[in-house]
């Protein structure tokens, strides 16, 4: 189970054992931090696909006005399509030159839509500082998944169940997820979303004596990892600073078959 928010929470396990851990992984899905970010609200990017030829944007907004920012699943979306186009390099820094890069006060910066297409009458862009954040987002997010699967000795192949939890994880495209090195490839698992899933919880355990000893018994069961010691994690999260990361958590993207 992954949940994606302001923080990362990651549990992996069955119905004998089950090990959780967590990682700060900031507010970038939910857009804030960005210098264009914003809620998934009426004006927000949501999705966007990149011709790599010319390097130009397209953009779906929602509510279907003109864009006012991007949100989350925006951003996801515009990262992987701009590694692919060449716009930026392989450790998610822009390349200065490419289509659609311009110099801004922020530095090199990604022209997602020019002023005259937005609502604020300003450029929609992605900075330098703004890809840096992302990357060090995916890279706590992967690495602590990462860091589970070693503990234990599993591979992505043994994988057969996953669980996205939170808005991004419920709207956001499983697809972007992993070509952006997000989640790894788990050519095995069903994926299922459970939306707000801490909410839910929340709710049936106050309603239900039942599911309240559940979630105390499972809280008994669980074992934690805590990554701000553990040295594995070091390693992990260096290795995922490259879209998309590790050759063997990613081996269709480096041409491998499962």
């Amino acid at each position: 189970m992954i949940d994606l928010g302001t923080n990362g929470e990651i549990v992996l396990g069955n119905k004998d054992w089950l090990v959780s851990t967590s990682c700060a992984s900031g507010p970038a899905f939910e857009g804030s931090g960005l210098c264009c970010g914003m809620r998934a609200m009426l004006g927000a990017i949501e999705h966007v696909t990149i011709d790599p030829i010319t390097g130009i944007a397209s953009v779906k907004v929602i509510g279907d006005t003109l864009p006012k920012g991007i949100c989350g699943s925006g951003i996801i979306d515009a990262a992987p399509a701009m590694a692919a186009a060449g716009i930026l390099d392989f450790s998610g820094k822009l390349v200065e030159g490419a289509s659609g890069v311009k110099m801004t006060k922020y530095g090199p910066s990604y022209v997602l839509v020019p002023a005259s297409k937005t609502e604020t009458g300003m450029d929609i862009i992605i900075t330098k500082q703004d890809m840096a954040y992302l990357m060090d987002t995916k890279a706590a997010i992967c690495g602590a998944i990462s860091v589970l699967m070693l503990k234990y000795r599993l591979s992505i192949k043994d994988i057969k169940k996953v669980y996205l939890a939170g808005a991004f994880g419920t709207f956001g495209s499983i697809d972007k997820l992993t070509e952006f090195g997000i989640i790894p490839e788990f050519p095995m698992a069903e994926f299922h979303r459970i939306g707000n899933g801490s909410l839910t919880g929340a709710y049936k355990t106050l309603v239900s004596t039942r599911l309240r000893e559940r979630a105390i018994l499972i809280a008994e069961r669980m074992a934690y990892i805590d990554l701000l010691v553990d040295t594995d994690f070091i390693e992990e999260y260096w290795a995922a600073l490259r879209i998309p990361g590790k050759e063997e958590l990613f081996p269709g993207y480096y041409g491998q078959t499962f």
